[in-house]
């Protein structure tokens, strides 16, 4: 039996980090000064009020966001001051949206509806630009889907049609990233320290059909059990589809072999593996919960699931590689200093907080060292 995919998503980001315009005011245009100071940045989140610039909508989360999404409920009451919640030290971001944001991707098939969107969540440290690409139709995943994966992902492929140019995913991000360049500061070589992360992505299945087989070997059915383990091809089928290139049963093999070596992890939701993910901690995460796929009632609450897993991921790098990269730029500004500091315990107290499947995995595998 087959797998079909009928709806999915894919989340697509990079991170830009900054050190020295943290807390100098004389670089930022006038509109973003409130991120130069912990005082305004609170000010700003508080009043929750949206802001436009020359290119981009700007907004804090709101409070519908905080109640949908648990990552940022979660993240929110990582740390408290009194019981308040102190945004600046959190970093909690603000959404960007491109006031001419118009772009389409080249449709793979007739039978396939894309769409995409983009958003930016932009902190005083940085800022991180999503590229959100949703498929709905009948898509064969062996033939057709890891073959989509790789067109979107790969950063030669010139797919997407922004300003009635075309342009490869690579160009998108360093488009987009000129545009918040210029909007965000008075001159763009302000921001030549800037320190890029790796493109990382999140795919995610939310309804499907096929096989739903135990990707955990731990367990062993027999023949008159309702549950099967996953086979080696389809376990191989998987790992091209987190990579969007094919991979062989026999590659997958040698590389399971290998498997402590790899920066990568398994993810069970349930007792069996039916519903689980795949990371990738070099390129990114896939999300099939299988069980919960084949049922199109469940997409939405996959949706959230996959929402929660790229916010935590996205916010853990950005935190992760400031609170390294920037201690090479040590100050002795106390604000400076503080928020150093409180940026590390977030990283520690985050798993604790957010204590889920995912946040777990990714802890154990990236903080150890911190």
């Amino acid at each position: 039996m087959r797998y079909k995919i009928f709806e999915a998503k894919i989340k697509v980001f990079d991170i830009h980090i900054t050190t020295r315009s943290v807390l100098s005011t004389d670089v930022l245009n006038e509109e973003y000064a409130f991120l130069s100071t912990e005082a305004e940045y609170q000010k700003k989140y508080i009043d929750g009020i949206a802001l436009q610039t020359e290119r981009f909508y700007v907004k804090p989360l709101d409070r519908r966001t905080f109640l949908k999404n648990f990552f940022w409920r979660y993240y929110k009451d990582t740390l408290l001051d009194e019981g308040d919640v102190n945004y600046w030290y959190l970093q909690m971001p603000f959404v960007m949206t491109l006031k001419d944001g118009d772009i389409r991707i080249d449709s793979f098939a007739p039978d396939v509806d894309m769409k995409v969107d983009i958003l930016v969540y932009l902190t005083a440290i940085g800022w991180m630009t999503v590229i959100n690409i949703g498929f709905k139709g009948d898509i064969d995943l062996e033939d057709k889907f890891i073959e989509m994966v790789r067109s979107i992902l790969d950063k030669d492929m010139s797919i997407y049609i922004y300003k009635s140019q075309r342009i490869s995913i690579s160009k998108l991000f360093q488009i987009i990233s000129n545009e918040i360049k210029y909007d965000l500061y008075k001159s763009p070589e302000n921001s030549l320290d800037r320190l890029k992360v790796a493109k990382n992505h999140v795919i995610s299945i939310l309804h499907a059909s096929g096989p739903v087989n135990c990707y955990n070997d731990k367990y062993i059915f027999d023949e008159n059990s309702e549950l099967s383990n996953m086979s080696q091809y389809d376990k191989a089928l998987m790992y091209s589809l987190l990579n969007g290139r094919k991979v062989t049963t026999k590659e997958f093999v040698e590389m399971e072999s290998t498997h402590d070596s790899m920066p990568f992890s398994y993810i069970s939701y349930d007792l069996f593996g039916l519903d689980f993910a795949l990371i990738d901690f070099r390129k990114g995460v896939l999300v099939f919960m299988q069980n919960l796929a084949n049922n199109k009632d469940n997409i939405n609450t996959i949706g959230c699931l996959t929402s929660n897993v790229s916010n935590c991921l996205m916010m853990t790098l950005l935190l992760q590689r400031f609170y390294f990269d920037s201690n090479a730029n040590q100050r002795e500004d106390s604000s400076f200093v503080n928020l150093r500091k409180n940026i590390k315990q977030i990283l520690l107290s985050l798993p604790d907080e957010y204590n889920n499947n995912f946040c777990r995995a990714l802890y154990k595998k990236q903080m150890p060292f911190i």
